[in-house]
């Protein structure tokens, strides 16, 4: 046994087909054989549901889930691990529950096993065909070779991506709140124009008349201030009151009651009074907030009444001056209109200002989240193109791996092709055009600033495509959209047929498990289950590369293979094979051990028994 590598050291089924089977696995090679319909498939669905490796698609989920249900009939399965680092843990899996990690003494821990553990790699019958066909599954692939630097890099991109979205959601409203003001503050211009025309009115008294006009206005402003003030207020206070008792409230309808029995009842209470204990806490503090509130309202409601004195007093001598000058009383109205006009659109001038600092900020925060996402994509990039690197190294010359960064654009073909669905011009052809001529950064910067040539010269779109291209994706959610769009890093593996490099999707049945197999075969320090990882191989295949991989592998990777083919088992030298039978109701292990203790299974499963043999090796007259 070796503490370098994680292992599965034991599984038991209790209920359904395999009632009260135990399998204990060696770290290196197990194999499991049968006649059909013993189970053995359902062996390997059991240990990747128990372990929570289930597919990546739904249809495939859906299906093992299934499966399992039917299998189990209620009952569970109980899987025993071995870290790399030497501890063992205990895995527990009803059908439609979620795994239970315990010590091997039965303590349960808050673990996962999808964070806490490891991930074994776990293939299906036909799965690794599959992988062939499947170039999202080939990027899982050579990310299993670096799952924890690749999980934490697409972890950040995913946080990126996120932070991306939120800031996109306070730019739109703030650019669609800037476009209204700048809009409105069209009109300052005229109306400062119109202001200045009455300078002359009041003869010798025209300046002094001026200044008076000029306070009346700022009188206006200053009331529009502690207006807006006692709002901010009073908001304020509205939202302190609507949290008051919410808490507590909110607690009252979760049924805690309900609990006060049982075993699990002094948690619950604890709980109970630790939210009872806060929400008074907090309710006490909202409670203060309000009073504090509330004086404070006062306060400015009084300072508002001494301004409002002060305003009579002095419009009093405001009216005192025009009455001595009839040309500067008849147009003070019409005056005093454009002062209130002027003053509310140097109020929105301070918002309009205010908002643009804001996008501004907005905008340099988006520049640093995309440098900062473009940075963590090549990071994740190099490690792939450092994996795929390795493994062509190893499984050179009839195999090589590379990865094209972003080759893979079905996700920004995808956002377009949405976008200009309903937009007539064929939205299929205009997305490919642009998808294979313009990064999304370009595009979303032609459409910025509504450059129609890039979109005619370098995306080669007719004019009529250009215009409903800028119609459909030139708002500030198309542009965040684009600019954060997922651009995924496509794999390419090729198999040299008679020198002839073909990729996978290019490949016979049979040449694509050859192209993937090996793959899968290399060191990797979790373990590696397969469903007939000889399907689809001729036998000169297996014997040639399959068995002298696994024989070279098994050193240090634990391999469990379920198979029809003798020679893995047999020429690859199996520490250990499970024998599965069937009566038609149940399955069960009927005999284990090494090659040796096994033969007669051996011989008679997979040779097609003893005088098959025989007369194989007489007819070939070995």
């Amino acid at each position: 046994m070796t503490a370098s590598r994680h292992q599965l050291v034991r599984m038991v089924i209790i209920g359904g087909f395999l009632d009260g089977q135990e399998l204990r696995f060696d770290h290196r090679l197990n194999t499991i054989i049968g006649a059909r319909g013993t189970g053995k498939t359902t062996l390997l669905e059991l240990l990747r549901y128990g372990l929570d490796c289930l597919p990546a698609d739904q249809a495939g989920r859906k299906r093992l889930e299934d499966l399992v249900t039917r299998n189990l009939r209620g009952g569970r399965v109980e899987i025993t691990v071995r870290t790399r680092d030497g501890l063992e843990y205990r895995i527990t899996r009803s059908p439609g529950e979620d795994p239970i990690v315990a010590t091997v003494e039965g303590r349960v821990t808050g673990m996962s096993v999808r964070g806490g553990l490891f991930r074994p790699d776990m293939f299906s019958q036909n799965e690794v065909e599959l992988i062939a066909d499947r170039p999202r599954s080939q990027l899982e692939l050579i990310d299993s070779f670096k799952p924890q630097e690749i999980a934490d890099l697409s972890r950040q991109v995913d946080e990126t991506r996120s932070g991306l979205g939120s800031n996109a959601g306070l730019m739109q409203p703030l650019r669609d709140r800037i476009l209204a003001l700048e809009d409105e503050l069209k009109n300052l211009p005229a109306i400062e124009e119109r202001l200045r025309a009455y300078g002359d009115e009041g003869g010798d008294d025209a300046e002094l008349i001026n200044q008076a006009h000029g306070l009346k206005a700022m009188r206006d402003r200053e009331a529009r201030c502690l207006a807006r003030a006692k709002q901010l207020i009073e908001t304020v206070g509205r939202d302190a009151r609507g949290l008051i008792g919410r808490l507590e409230h909110g607690l009252a309808q979760l049924g805690f009651e309900e609990f006060s029995v049982g075993p699990n009842a002094e948690v619950l209470e604890q709980a109970r009074r630790s939210v009872v204990t806060s929400a008074s806490q907090m309710d006490e503090g909202l409670n203060w907030m309000v009073e504090a509130l509330l004086t404070l309202h006062a306060g400015v409601q009084e300072q508002q009444q001494t301004l409002d004195l002060a305003h009579k007093q002095q419009e009093v001598a405001f009216q005192h001056l025009l009455e001595r000058h009839e040309a500067a009383r008849s147009k003070a109205s019409e005056r005093a209109g454009l002062d209130r006009a002027r003053n509310d659109l140097l109020a929105k001038r301070r918002e309009l200002e205010q908002a643009q600092s804001q996008y501004a900020r907005l905008g340099e925060e988006r520049s640093a989240l995309l440098d900062r996402l473009w940075k963590v994509r090549d990071q994740r990039y190099r490690i792939r193109a450092e994996v795929a690197a390795h493994i062509t190294e190893r499984v050179a010359p009839a195999i090589r791996v590379s990865v094209s960064q972003y080759g893979d654009r079905s996700e920004y073909r995808d956002l377009i092709e949405d976008a200009m669905f309903k937009s007539g011009p064929r939205p299929g052809q205009v997305a490919e055009k642009l998808v294979t001529s313009l990064e999304p950064e370009e595009l979303a910067e032609a459409l910025r600033t509504r450059n129609r040539a890039t979109l005619r010269e370098r995306a080669g779109l007719n004019e009529n495509q250009a215009d409903k291209v800028l119609e459909r994706l030139a708002d500030d959610d198309r542009l965040a959209e684009l600019e954060s769009v997922e651009l995924v890093d496509q794999p390419i593996i090729e198999l040299n047929d008679n020198s002839t490099w073909k990729e996978t999707a290019n490949l016979s049945t049979g040449q694509k498990c050859t192209a993937i197999l090996p793959i899968l075969l290399l060191d990797s320090d979790t373990p590696l289950l397969i469903d007939q990882p000889e399907d689809n191989l001729d036998n000169r295949f297996v014997f040639e590369a399959v068995v002298a991989s696994v024989r070279k592998v098994k050193i240090s990777r634990q391999l469990i293979f379920i198979t029809h083919n003798p020679n893995i088992p047999v020429l690859a030298e199996a520490e250990q094979v499970i024998v599965m039978e069937s009566d038609g109701i149940a399955g069960r292990v009927r005999q284990f051990g090494d090659v040796d203790a096994c033969q007669t299974a051996i011989v008679t499963l997979l040779e097609g028994g003893e005088d098959a043999f025989k007369r194989r090796r007489d007819r070939y007259r070995y």
